[in-house]
């Protein structure tokens, strides 16, 4: 709890390791040579099965106050979609965002590939980073 003070783990791949360095607040999991790093979620579940989730990424403000502002405010869940068995691992990657109170379900990319949005709206809009191009379908 102090400056100058970096945490390394080294693994046995030459120039692997995770890092937290206090200088930047950042955590870097480096791979070997010809490597990435490489972050693993996983399950203890021995029976997966549909809607079960294999790993999640929220995303929080814990210091802030009030109701809405502590909840979390977007997760990314890879949740499975279908009962896993020696042949079948169907799993969907699925988006949620927090406008107000708990984030809930905004987008999924399913096990085959197709995206579909939570809400069933027919209007997207896809647009640029700042707004001056863009295509509408509705």
């Amino acid at each position: 709890d102090d400056t100058g003070h970096d945490v390394k783990f080294f693994g046995a791949s030459a120039g692997a390791y995770m890092e937290w360095d206090e200088n930047v607040d950042e955590l870097e999991l480096r791979g070997g040579a010809a490597t990435p790093g490489k972050l693993l979620l996983s399950t203890s579940e021995a029976s997966v099965v549909d809607g079960n989730k294999l790993g999640q990424i929220d995303f929080q403000a814990p210091a802030e106050s009030g109701t809405d502002a502590l909840v979390v405010g977007a997760s990314i869940i890879a949740e499975a979609d279908a009962d896993f068995t020696a042949s079948v691992n169907s799993t969907d990657l699925v988006f949620l965002t927090a406008d107000s109170g708990a984030a809930t379900e905004k987008l999924r990319i399913d096990s085959t590939g197709q995206v579909t949005f939570a809400d069933g709206a027919i209007d997207v809009n896809i647009a640029s980073h700042d707004g001056t191009n863009g295509l509408k379908l509705g």
